[in-house]
């Protein structure tokens, strides 16, 4: 094992007291709210095409979002951008209402491409045809299809998926769960606790287009009423959990801290990825190794030998 300035490669065994997450399904990382009840904090309104402002507002703790149909596009956008995450939200519409809707992720709004537009991937939400809630489109000028199921625009039809065994669908007042995983290329969608949509965008998501409008790998949530209809959608306890910075567990164990080894301001996983450090005298279980770059490093490099 080589050192390289004021770095080093840290070997921990499975009573280290850091260790990264193991598992994609699993996160210690905490869950924070992107929807407080009261107001739009942490949102911001894009519209394009309609006259339609105040399309948003707050009924006893829940988002309303409504237009009464027309033309252009409703967006609720959130303040900060999101690569890897869990995101969970409870959803909602009256009965018959047409609630065509979704969830943007890894997008950007960009006001000068006629007039404003959301490129970047969605998982859909349709209250009327309520099979395709779970499933996943691109928004994006020069590839708009869907991606799971794997068609060539946006025409689709209940024959194109096959809807999972448990398949529920609840109207207001009752609320239907949506849980949305990404992580990498790989995005899988959860409803009402059953699995639907898992799909790898590896050569997709990151191919030259993508790149070009800045999606697709990073970006931003937003939530949709489509202006061109008649919608009615309702979005409550809207929560999500960053996984951009790998958390560790406490475990009681701080004589498994090796010994030497002084706080370090900065912690990396081999993939480059930071880890939170845990206060001094915690401890975590699992097993990994670490890059720990002290006080006065201007980089990383590390050779394992």
């Amino acid at each position: 094992m080589a050192f390289h300035g004021l770095m080093r490669i840290l070997p921990f065994t499975c009573l280290a007291w850091l260790a990264p997450i193991p598992g994609f399904s699993q996160t210690d990382t905490p869950f924070v709210s992107l929807f407080n009840g009261t107001d739009l904090t942490g949102w911001s309104v894009k519209t394009a095409g309609t006259t339609i402002k105040n399309f948003a507002t707050i009924k006893d703790g829940y988002l309303d979002l409504e237009s009464a149909g027309g033309s252009g596009a409703l967006w609720l956008y959130s303040d900060k951008q999101y690569t890897d995450f869990v995101m969970k939200l409870k959803f909602s519409a009256p009965t018959g209402e047409q609630g065509n809707s979704g969830v943007n992720f890894r997008s950007l709004w960009d006001p000068n491409d006629q007039g404003g537009n959301l490129n970047g991937p969605q998982v859909d939400i349709y209250t009327n045809n309520n099979w395709r809630t779970g499933l996943i489109l691109d928004m994006t000028k020069g590839d708009e299809r869907w991606f799971w199921p794997n068609l060539p625009d946006w025409t689709i039809a209940k024959s194109n998926v096959t809807t999972p065994a448990g398949w529920k669908f609840n109207y207001f007042p009752d609320w239907n769960d949506l849980e949305i995983r990404v992580k990498g290329m790989t995005v899988t969608t959860i409803v009402n606790g059953i699995a639907y949509a898992n799909w790898n965008g590896e050569g997709v998501l990151n191919d030259q287009l993508h790149k070009t409008k800045n999606v697709g790998s990073t970006g931003y949530i937003a939530l949709q009423a489509h202006s061109d209809q008649k919608v009615t959608i309702y979005f409550k306890d809207i929560k999500i959990a960053d996984l951009s910075t790998v958390s560790v567990r406490p475990l009681l164990r701080p004589h498994d801290r090796p010994e030497g080894l002084t706080a370090p301001s900065e912690v990396y996983t081999l993939n480059g990825r930071r880890a939170a450090f845990p206060a001094r005298g915690a401890a975590a279980s699992g097993c990994g190794l670490f890059v720990v770059k002290q006080a006065g490093a201007r980089r990383l490099q590390a050779v394992i030998r």
